[in-house]
C-alpha cells in the first residue's frame, strides 16, 4: 500500500514537471517569434529554439559588447585568452 502511494506521489511529480516543461517550452517559442536576433541565430545548422535563446539572452539582441565575431567566438569557448 505504501509503495504505490510513494510511486503515485512520484507520478504526480512527474506529470507536474512536464506541464512545467511544455509552460518554459512555449515562452522560449514565444521570445524566439519575437526576436530578430533568435531567429537568425536558429537558422545556423545545428542551433535550435533553446540555443538561440540562450545566446541572446547571454549577449544581448545587438551584442553591441564585442568588437567583433572573433571576440564574440572568444567569449563563448575561451580559446583566446589573450584578446582584449
Amino acid at each position: 500500500v505504501r509503495s504505490r502511494r510513494y510511486i503515485h506521489d512520484l507520478y504526480e511529480e512527474l506529470a507536474s514537471k512536464d506541464k512545467l516543461i511544455a509552460k518554459y517550452d512555449n515562452e522560449l517559442k514565444i521570445i524566439l517569434k519575437e526576436s530578430a536576433a533568435c531567429k537568425k541565430i536558429e537558422k545556423i545548422e545545428g542551433v535550435g529554439l533553446i540555443t538561440a535563446t540562450a545566446i541572446v539572452a547571454c549577449i544581448g539582441e545587438d551584442a553591441e559588447g564585442f568588437k567583433n565575431g572573433r571576440h564574440l567566438s572568444a567569449f563563448f569557448v575561451r580559446l583566446l585568452p589573450g584578446l582584449k
